[in-house]
């Protein structure tokens, strides 16, 4: 006979520990049947039932807490006395929890705390349309360096990103500072964010590459040659 899982670790409710316990007083010639609600035996023994209970649903939890699978995405459930039914996660989002406990003794593996991104996250829009609004949590956005993802938790719109000066007219590269002249003022300040997308010839700067501008005049600016900023997913 094969038994799920599932049902080995499935905590008992109180009503099956209060039956089985009148089972066990009748294995002992009690007459259990015969005890009234409310009697003092009957009440010790309901109160009993739910101890064992709460407890079933720890053992449930250490339980599954030793296989990877339920560990992640497990859960426990527990009804009170009030006939209240609570349902908890095995690992709860964010931990700590088994998972947190079994990755570490077996893979010696530790969870980066969820945590909030600091700082100022740059968009940019080459589409010529408003994305938005975006809901929150549809953004995603992932720290190429460090491999953590993080999640908008707020709705936020995207407009189409300016274009700085009628057109570039020089890049160059002057021992690690890079500087970009355009041939109409470009408006920007100190600490904007740009993208300068398509430059050929540095290799830093490759592709799409975001940076914050420190002003030099009003057509040149100097780049940030490590910009930190990482790619957003919609």
């Amino acid at each position: 006979m094969t038994i799920p899982f599932q049902d080995m670790v499935k905590s008992a409710l109180p009503a099956e520990w209060l039956e089985k316990l009148l089972e066990i007083g009748e294995s002992v010639k009690l007459k259990t049947r015969a005890w009234q609600q409310g009697s003092m035996v009957l009440s010790i023994l309901t109160i009993g039932s739910y101890a064992l209970s709460l407890v079933d649903s720890v053992v449930s939890g250490v339980a599954q807490g030793g296989f990877l699978d339920y560990a992640a995405t497990g859960t426990i459930s527990y009804t009170d006395a009030s006939g209240v039914t609570t349902t908890t996660p095995v690992t709860p989002e964010g931990g700590p929890g088994f998972l947190d406990i079994l990755t570490d003794g077996l893979y010696d593996t530790q969870r980066v705390e969820k945590a909030s991104a600091g700082g100022v996250e740059a968009f940019c829009n080459t589409g010529g349309a408003t994305y938005g609004p975006l809901a929150a949590g549809t953004v995603h956005v992932s720290n190429g360096a460090t491999k953590i993802q993080y999640s908008t938790t707020q709705p936020i719109t995207i407009p189409p990103s300016p274009v700085v000066g009628t057109a570039v007219s020089t890049i160059a590269n002057y021992f690690g500072q890079i500087e970009v002249v355009t041939t109409t003022p470009h408006g920007l300040s100190t600490g904007d964010v740009v993208a300068v997308i398509g430059a050929t010839g540095i290799p830093s700067i490759a592709g799409t590459f975001f940076a914050r501008v420190t002003v030099i005049n009003a057509t040149s600016v100097a780049l940030s040659c490590r910009s930190g900023f990482i790619r957003a997913s919609l």
